[in-house]
């Protein structure tokens, strides 16, 4: 399955239509990114770097709890 990581609620209205990296996706997670906002604009800053490493260690988590219930 794909994950949908949105950055910030304000990404891709009028305010800040910028769309260069939209639907951007990471090959190595698997994870796709809403990130409507261009590297400048600092409602996106926080989003697309940190968030992979976080949804990893979720997606394993989560896995490894789902796993752990299984036995």
């Amino acid at each position: 399955g794909k994950m949908w990581v949105f950055s910030n609620l304000r990404c891709g209205t009028p305010e800040e239509p910028c769309r260069e990296t939209f639907n951007q996706t990471n090959h190595k997670l698997g994870l796709t990114y809403n990130t409507t906002c261009c590297n400048k604009d600092n409602c996106n800053s926080p989003a697309p770097r940190p968030t992979p490493a976080l949804a990893l260690v979720l997606l394993t988590s989560v896995a490894g709890l789902g796993l752990w219930l299984l036995h």
